[in-house]
């Protein structure tokens, strides 16, 4: 009942990690879609680079990426690009091949073509036979190089020195700490019955002053005579100074005697 595929296009993805759980048969999705499956695995080591190099030889049905690459389209051609046209539009927006797990019980894995927005720049490489697609590590493959780096990078730490800092800042702390208990100790036992007698000084001086300049106070009464005293002898003053302004020969004769 399955409808054939009409169109069969080889390709191949080179791997550098392991291929345990790989084999031929195993599916290549594209987010879960079967696009293809694998048909051989070998193994080859690079004289130059010294490491060993894992192709995988698969197939792929463009039919099946045409639908997905533009809506109502059953074959590769009706989208109006070929398939090399149609995969390095693809790589160029982050299409990469992946080792995954299918099962975890039993380690099966297959290949995924993923979409990696931020994967480095590659290119399929059309002059081989068949074409070579390029490829990104696995997830297990992410995390071993993740904690190898972070490995390197916790060797770099100097735990000794911040440990000793540590210790010489919680000393630091810890006398701080102590000379603030003193200084407080001080201010209850010290200053304070010092600011407290000063206030009670102050308060008493107010007290003082209050009674000083009250209606009542001596100080104010004899102000009060002292004043009108002065104001008794400047309007005699004026007096003597009108009287000597109409009779100015009193300077010589003296004051009229009353009757004469």
């Amino acid at each position: 009942m399955k409808r054939p595929d009409r169109e069969v296009v080889p390709f191949s993805v080179v791997f550098k990690e392991s291929l345990r759980g790989l084999s031929a048969g195993a599916p290549v999705e594209f987010q879960g879609i079967p696009l293809g499956e694998v048909k051989s695995i070998s193994a080859e080591y690079d004289m130059e680079d010294g490491v060993f190099r894992f192709p995988v030889d698969l197939v792929l049905y463009p039919d099946r990426v045409a639908k997905m690459f533009k809506p109502g389209a059953t074959r590769a051609k009706d989208t109006g690009q070929t398939v090399p046209q149609i995969f390095d539009h693809l790589i160029e927006r982050g299409l990469r091949a992946q080792l995954k797990t299918g099962n975890l019980l039993t380690g099966q894995m297959y290949v995924a073509l993923e979409m990696i927005p931020d994967a480095a720049k590659a290119k399929a490489d059309w002059t081989k036979t068949p074409p070579e697609l390029p490829t990104a590590p696995g997830g297990l493959q992410q995390l071993q190089q993740v904690l190898a780096s972070f490995a390197k990078k916790l060797d770099t730490v100097p735990v000794d020195k911040i440990g000793a800092d540590l210790r010489l800042a919680l000393q630091s702390m810890h006398k701080m700490l102590q000379s603030t208990d003193l200084l407080v100790r001080r201010l209850d036992n010290d200053l304070a019955p010092k600011a407290r007698e000063t206030l009670e000084e102050s308060r008493k001086a107010m007290q003082a002053a209050e009674r000083t300049l009250s209606a009542e106070a001596p100080l104010q009464q004899d102000a009060r005579e002292a004043l009108r005293q002065l104001g008794r002898a400047s309007q005699s003053l004026r007096l003597l100074a009108d009287y000597l302004e109409r009779h100015p020969e009193s300077l010589i004769r003296g004051k009229k005697q009353e009757g004469q």
